[in-house]
């Protein structure tokens, strides 16, 4: 199945389907880097993005990826199988590299027209405009633009967040585990308001999708979300990165 063929299969409303590629990004980022033995990835989101980003995780049930989303430097260490084959060692080790942190969005404007850069737009949405709701109901562009509104009044929010973000104290995990799908940390949800926001009606199903499929324990609450919406959910559950490649 294509990806195009997949995106129409995910639910329009939320984010789903922006998310969606921005996984198939990252897998195909990380798999290039693990089978070129690269041992870093730099990304370039400035400081307001990343705030933007961290409140988007944070409302999609990723709060254990708040350390990972601030930091300059993060090591993250997957398994092997998530990316190759066949490999040696059982386990790879990737850091992610963040050097425009400490810009916010004017800074990088400034630096396009000093040199004569084209401007351009980025995060499009993939789904059907909502003129009912905000954002045309898209959550990430819903949290930009409430984050670049509260930079233009109060001009020290990007760098508050994020300060405030790498102090906050996350307790350890017993065990560390990745989601396959979107690669961030996978932890147990508690909050009961977030766990009634799956469907678990049909028991039937989700014994089939355990027993049957390649990633259903393993996928993250997040990630769980998206794919209960989707008619080809057990093909969800079977991703594999070689499917996503093509064209």
């Amino acid at each position: 199945m294509k990806n195009i063929e997949i995106l129409s299969q995910l639910p329009e409303f939320g984010s789903a389907r922006e998310d969606f590629i921005k996984y198939i990004k990252h897998h195909i980022i990380f798999k290039y880097a693990a089978e070129q033995q690269f041992t870093k990835i730099v990304f370039a989101q400035n400081g307001q993005r990343l705030t933007s980003d961290l409140f988007s995780q944070l409302s999609k049930g990723k709060g254990y990826s708040l350390t990972s989303a601030t930091k300059y430097v993060y090591e993250q260490e997957f398994p092997s199988q998530f990316f190759l084959e066949q490999a040696e060692q059982p386990s790879i080790k990737i850091q992610t590299l963040r050097p425009l942190k400490d810009l916010i969005n004017k800074d990088v404007l400034f630096y396009l027209k000093n040199k004569n850069i084209e401007r351009f737009r980025l995060g499009l949405a993939l789904s059907q405009p909502q003129k009912n709701k905000a954002s045309n109901g898209n959550i990430d562009h819903l949290l930009e633009d409430f984050i670049d509104k509260l930079q233009v009044g109060f001009q020290s929010t990007v760098f508050t967040v994020l300060n405030t973000a790498e102090k906050v104290a996350l307790k350890p995990l017993e065990q560390q585990q990745y989601c396959p799908i979107c690669l961030s940390f996978k932890d147990k949800v508690y909050n009961r308001l977030e766990l009634e926001t799956l469907d678990n009606s049909n028991q039937k199903l989700l014994s089939h999708l355990a027993n049957n499929t390649k990633y259903y324990k393993l996928v993250c609450f997040s990630c769980q979300r998206i794919f209960q919406q989707s008619p080809i959910i057990e093909q969800m559950y079977n991703f594999e990165d070689s499917k996503y490649n093509q064209k």
